[in-house]
Formats: C-alpha cells, sequence, structure tokens
C-alpha cells in the first residue's frame, strides 16, 4: 500500500510501529526516541537518580522487591504505577515534571487524567504508553515492567496490546473511513476481506456504517474522532489511551465522544485512560485522578470511594 502524499507516508509508518506486523522494516514509531535524545535521558537518569532518592528517602521504594498487592474488593489492577518520577534539565534547572505518582488502574475500568497545561498529566501519559522513559519507579502493565523495555520491545508492546485515540484525529486523506479503521489490520498480515470485515463491525459500534466510503475532508470532525476511536479499537487492544480526545470538538459533540466512550468501556469491557484539562468532561469516568505539578493530589475512585493522593 503506497500514499502519494509525505505526511501520510509517516502516519503509514507511525501506524506500523504501534500496531503492525513483525517485519523490521515496518517497526517504526514516530514516537520512538532518538539516538541523542536517547543518550540525554541516560544521562539524566544517572545524574538525577541519587537526587531524587536523597530528596525523597523516606518515600523509598524497594526496587527489587516491588510489592503490588490485590485490591481489596479483588479487583484486578492492569496498570501499576509506583514512586514514578521524570526530571528534565532546563538550562541550570531540574523540572519535575512528576514527582513522586503512584495509582492503580483496574481492568474495565475508565480513569480520567485531570490537570491544568503544565501539570504533568500529558508526561504522565506518555509514561504509560511507553513513549517516554521515567528517570525512577516503575510502571506495569499487563504484567509487563514497560520501564524495562528496550524501543524494539516497547514497539512490540504496543502493537499488541494498545490502542491509541488521536486529538488531532491522525487520519489518511487519501483513505475512506473503511479503509483507516482496517489499516493496522494490513500490518499484521490480516486477509483483505476479513480485515474490511472487521472494520466495518467497529465503523458499526461507533455509528458510522453509513460513512464507510467518506473520506476524512467529507465528514465533521466528531464523525473523524469516531473514526479514529475504531481504528483504535480494531485491533482489539487490552488497554486505551486517549490525550485530549476531544480538543478539537464542540461542546455538543465533545459529550457525544465521551457517551460513547463510555458506552465502549461499559460493552467491550476495556481499559481506558484518558488526559482532559476539562473536570465536567472527567465527570463520567470511574476514576478521576488529578495532578498538580507533577504531584497526584487527589484520586477520586467512584466506583469504590473516594480518598486523597499523595499530599
Amino acid at each position: 500500500m503506497k500514499f502519494t502524499d509525505s505526511t501520510n507516508d509517516q502516519l503509514e509508518n507511525t501506524l506500523a510501529g504501534i500496531l503492525g506486523g513483525d517485519k523490521q522494516n515496518m517497526e517504526v514509531d514516530l514516537f520512538a526516541t532518538t539516538d541523542d535524545e536517547a543518550d540525554k535521558e541516560q544521562d539524566d537518569f544517572t545524574n538525577e537518580i541519587c537526587d531524587v532518592e536523597n530528596a525523597q528517602e523516606k518515600d523509598r521504594v524497594d526496587l527489587e522487591t516491588p510489592v503490588f498487592e490485590e485490591d481489596e474488593d479483588g479487583r484486578n489492577a492492569v496498570i501499576k504505577v509506583r514512586n514514578l518520577y521524570k526530571i528534565y534539565k532546563v538550562g541550570t534547572n531540574k523540572v519535575r515534571a512528576l514527582n513522586g505518582v503512584d495509582f492503580n488502574v483496574y481492568e474495565g475500568e475508565f480513569c480520567a487524567i485531570v490537570g491544568t497545561s503544565g501539570s504533568g498529566k500529558s508526561t504522565l501519559l506518555n509514561m504509560l504508553a511507553g513513549l517516554e522513559k521515567p528517570t525512577k519507579g516503575e510502571i506495569v502493565i499487563a504484567d509487563n515492567h514497560i520501564e524495562k523495555m528496550n524501543e524494539n520491545q516497547l514497539v512490540k508492546f504496543r502493537r499488541e496490546n494498545v490502542g491509541f485515540i488521536f486529538q488531532s484525529f491522525n487520519l489518511i486523506g487519501t483513505m475512506d473511513a473503511l479503509e483507516n479503521v482496517a489499516l493496522p489490520l494490513t500490518f499484521r498480515g490480516i486477509p483483505k476481506m476479513l480485515r474490511l470485515k472487521r472494520a466495518m463491525k467497529m465503523l458499526r459500534l461507533v455509528g458510522l456504517k453509513e460513512h464507510a466510503k467518506h473520506r476524512p475532508n467529507q465528514m465533521s470532525g466528531g464523525q473523524q474522532q469516531r473514526v479514529g476511536m475504531a481504528r483504535a479499537l480494531v485491533v482489539n487492544p487490552k488497554i486505551m489511551f486517549a490525550d485530549e480526545p476531544t480538543g478539537n470538538l464542540d461542546s455538543r459533540t465533545s459529550k457525544e465522544m465521551m457517551n460513547l466512550m463510555r458506552t465502549i468501556v461499559n460493552e467491550q469491557k476495556k481499559t481506558l485512560v484518558m488526559v482532559t484539562h476539562d473536570d465536567s468532561l472527567a465527570a463520567i469516568a470511574d476514576k478521576v485522578i488529578r495532578i498538580v505539578d507533577g504531584k497526584i493530589v487527589d484520586i477520586e475512585d467512584r466506583s469504590t470511594r473516594s480518598f486523597g493522593g499523595n499530599e
């Protein structure tokens, strides 16, 4: 499959890296860290880890013997985050984008991470998706320590376990809705008829069966975002990540999109983690994690109880 537009080529490679097959030349990830960036990350880790440990000695977690207890009501935690830090160097200053974060996300849960710009919520989502390496801490997703994985392992993990819903839709303009949804299955080597059948099933699920042959420029923003959701679902991911999924939508369409996401979680039993700055959008979630200056200040677990986070 070949696209004439260079931007489409880049997106094709991105989807191949996240969701595609096992061919080496398909393991291309738009979010992958360059060699220089990787070296800088390692330097940051080496230089800063002592500072973090000294400053937070009383909160220190033994990384050799992690303990992830079962929740008191027997729920299965598919995402476990412990003592998570991310420190950047800005000139001579140290910026703690994440400053000791701990929480669980449970199977079939809709979790909203809420914070203003610069609060650390997007950094946290990038950590969960394996797009950035932590300075310190543990991230266990589906029993995998993703902070210990190399880039190739992360690419494989993402395409086998994770679905992404992007704020900017990221649909390929030269393809219709059905082809956009089926695209991730192409890189898995699934036969054309089967992948189109699965794609149509997902379009029905998001209410867009009649738009299957429409290209992105023939659809509204809300319809494009529904296509994006169908594309994320078509690979049957264990976990879905959504980064400000209503950021480019009007208020009415945003509400419709949130209701659809709620329905997907309920009916498809998916675990969904969404980042947003809007408390009103987060109101529909099972769990709301509020983050300020890299710290969790409150976790509201509406399925069981409410309690404060690390304060």
